[in-house]
């Protein structure tokens, strides 16, 4: 397999975001490139790297504008290295619309998992494309919101996104 990818600074820290020329493959938070750029490189040394695609690039540009609050990053293709299990749970979790919350019973209703609330908040835990599988729209409950894959430190502007406040 063949990656590109790019490092962009957002509200979050720097973002890497790798991809084939048709699907993401990986997101990526960090505060120093060169240690995001190294570290990425060396847990992919089995897969070619090459130039910057249109697609990765077209990419990078959607998940600036929708952290801005100005963006629509629906129709991202993504690929993950992912059982049946795990790639049903992040289409119900990329059906859930922007400003839209769901909770991790109603998610288990959703994947047909009832009673395997753990399961899923460990699953999700796991999120291979934080942001483009939207995990920080998921609620422990009504009332709390949890944590978030990549820390306390970029829960305030997921939580922009999850409540369609721009």
């Amino acid at each position: 397999m063949q990656l590109a990818y790019q490092i962009f600074s957002s509200p979050l820290g720097e973002i890497l975001v790798a991809g084939t020329p048709h699907a993401i493959t990986h997101v990526i938070r960090g505060d120093n490139r060169s240690r995001m750029c190294s570290e990425f490189l060396y847990q992919n040394n089995n897969v070619a790297k090459f130039g910057k695609t249109r697609y990765v690039q077209d990419a990078c540009e959607a998940i600036m504008n929708y952290l801005s609050g100005n963006g629509d990053i629906s129709d991202i293709a993504i690929d993950t290295c992912s059982n049946a299990f795990e790639w049903r749970l992040w289409q119900a979790l990329r059906d859930v619309p922007y400003g839209e919350t769901i909770t991790y019973n109603e998610l288990a209703l959703l994947v047909g998992m009832s009673g395997a609330t753990d399961e899923l908040v460990s699953t999700c835990a796991r999120n291979p494309l934080p942001i483009l599988i939207p995990s920080h729209r998921v609620l422990k409950n009504s009332d709390d919101a949890g944590d978030f894959i990549w820390g306390g430190k970029t829960k305030n502007i997921p939580a922009a996104t999850r409540t369609g406040k721009h």
